[in-house]
């Protein structure tokens, strides 16, 4: 796992490089790359810099706790993790071993990356990235990643909380055959808490073959918080034990927007006791704004295979687009696209 502190910083940047020609007694400067992520140097010294970039020149590991933190009020510049160079679209690889994870406190941002994990690892919240902001200028962006075969107890490939206007942002990306690891786990790719006015943003993300107890995808709990899908974002051949087969969304308290800018398509989404491809559970005031969304041969045993929305209070829902829903079962008999 990985520690980055921001107690104060250097006036100079700094750019380090990892691959598997490299060493860790090395420097790990251009012409003399690490070979890990364990090195020390790369921790302290992202402590400690005004403009940090870390390299990986094609694949590392990580063994150890990683962590990017800041005390500052404002950190405008994010650790930036990425492949190299930063102009080829080829992506480079991390691989979680024993006791690996990134935790995520202040700014950063990861593009064409591949994560993996290593065979039987498996972390608590979040198998790769454990985010924990609570702050508006704080935030994390994901860009260009694959996150394949990630496992957690909660989170399989990532963990979210969030609060006091933070932003997560997750484009260009996919999951696939991520998962909780037990009965109870929450979000096969991600499990979000979303709290007071911060934001959880997916653009064209795909979740393929995830599975977990609710949400076998994305598993999202909100209190005043705001989740937004744009573009076109994908659920395929996801699983779970209980509601919500792809996505469960859940909004506990106060003002809450859930908006659909783009499109969602779910399909071959199966639940094996519960239901719905989609689950839409709103204890409190929420606004849900829907553009388009698609569900095709879903499956529910007890409920509706498609799209189920149970809204409570004063909660506000509006569909400005298209919902189609073709080929899904309902292991009642009834409702089998929508409920």
């Amino acid at each position: 796992m990985f520690f980055l502190q921001h107690n104060f910083f250097n006036v100079s940047g700094v750019d380090y490089y990892v691959g598997t020609a490299g060493n860790d007694s090395n420097s790990c400067l251009q012409n003399d790359p690490c070979e890990t992520l364990d090195k020390q140097i790369l921790k302290s010294d992202a402590s400690t810099t005004s403009d940090y970039t870390l390299y990986i020149l094609d694949s590392t590991t990580l063994s150890l706790l990683f962590t990017v933190q800041s005390s500052q009020p404002t950190q405008p510049i994010p650790r930036l993790f990425t492949n190299y160079p930063q102009r080829n679209s080829t992506q480079s690889q991390i691989q979680i071993n024993a006791g690996g994870q990134f935790r995520i406190t202040g700014n950063a941002q990861f593009q064409y990356i591949n994560f993996t994990m290593q065979e039987e690892v498996s972390n608590t919240e979040g198998g790769i990235l454990n985010i924990q902001q609570n702050s508006p200028y704080r935030f994390l962006d994901i860009q260009f990643c694959n996150f394949i075969r990630c496992h957690a107890l909660k989170g399989g490939a990532i963990y979210v909380s969030i609060s006091t206007g933070a932003i997560v942002t997750v484009t260009n990306t996919t999951f696939v055959q991520c998962e909780c690891v037990t009965e109870s786990g929450y979000g096969g790719a991600i499990y979000a808490d979303i709290i007071d006015d911060s934001r959880l943003e997916l653009y064209n993300v795909i979740f393929d073959t995830c599975i977990a107890q609710s949400g076998g995808g994305l598993y999202a709990n909100f209190s005043e918080g705001n989740l937004t899908f744009k573009g076109q974002c994908k659920f395929l051949d996801c699983q779970c034990t209980s509601g919500g087969v792809g996505c469960y969304l859940e909004i506990l308290e106060f003002s809450c927007n859930i908006t659909i800018i783009g499109e969602i398509e779910f399909e071959r989404c199966i639940s094996t006791v519960g239901s719905s491809a989609m689950v839409i559970y709103s204890r409190s005031t929420g606004y849900i704004h829907i553009n388009q969304m698609s569900f095709r041969d879903c499956v529910g045993v007890n409920g509706a295979g498609g799209l189920y929305i149970n809204a409570m209070l004063d909660s506000e829902i509006t569909i400005t687009g298209k919902v189609s829903i073709n080929n899904c079962t309902n292991g009642w008999g009834s409702g089998g696209g929508f409920q």
